[in-house]
């Protein structure tokens, strides 16, 4: 038989034996609200209110990452930006260089083609100062003719290595092209549209037109 006394002889009482388990459960649960406090101080609430763990020290972390990320990108960008406009420069540079080397090749090449045509120019002009001079001198005109007709060679000579042809379109069609119509003659010996007479020679350099014949054309009476 199980002894309800206690050792005084008196019997406990219920109220004191509720207290005590009372006194265990609180206990308990205190014991259990500070396990989950702590638990909870390294969560965080979620936007559903659910319970998240809070990573320790990750945000600072990632924070000090991105900003040393982009340090890093900017000051390649400021090289990148350096690097294009000592390109920039130097290119611009090498264009003037390049340009004035140009313009001094096309004076050079300007220069060279006029020396080559004084050259080629002077005996015609030695020719015409010597006839001058004997001028007062002549007395035989067929000799002065003939001075007058061998400088007139050399000058055609010098037109011909320059590749520049007379346009002399006597007795043939009238061309627009290369003939300039001074004035029109009404004839029927010759056809219509013929060149009856050259006023003055034209000339073309290879087929570019330098400058054009002036003559006088046929035309057919109307009556």
């Amino acid at each position: 038989m199980v002894d309800i006394y206690s050792k005084d002889g008196k019997q406990p009482s219920v109220d004191s034996e509720e207290n005590l388990e009372n006194s265990e459960l609180e206990n308990n649960e205190n014991q259990s609200s500070q396990s989950s406090h702590q638990s909870s101080s390294d969560k965080k609430f979620d936007p559903n209110n659910k319970l998240v763990d809070e990573p320790k020290g990750e945000h600072s972390e990632s924070g000090d990452t991105e900003d040393s990320k982009s340090d890093d990108e900017a000051e390649s960008l400021r090289q990148r930006i350096a690097e294009l406009e000592e390109n920039i420069l130097r290119e611009k540079a090498e264009n003037q260089n390049t340009r004035k080397r140009l313009q001094k090749d096309i004076e050079s090449a300007r220069d060279s083609g006029v020396e080559k045509l004084v050259r080629e120019f002077l005996p015609v002009k030695d020719s015409l100062d010597m006839g001058l001079a004997n001028l007062d001198r002549a007395t035989d005109l067929e000799s002065l003719k003939t001075g007058i007709e061998l400088t007139l060679k050399m000058v055609d000579d010098f037109l011909d290595k320059l590749e520049i042809s007379k346009i002399d379109p006597k007795d043939e069609l009238f061309n627009p092209e290369e003939h300039q119509a001074m004035s029109v003659e009404i004839t029927d010996l010759k056809p219509p549209n013929t060149v009856l007479k050259v006023f003055q020679t034209g000339y073309k350099l290879k087929n570019r037109l330098v400058r054009p014949a002036m003559v006088v054309v046929s035309a057919k009476d109307k009556n």
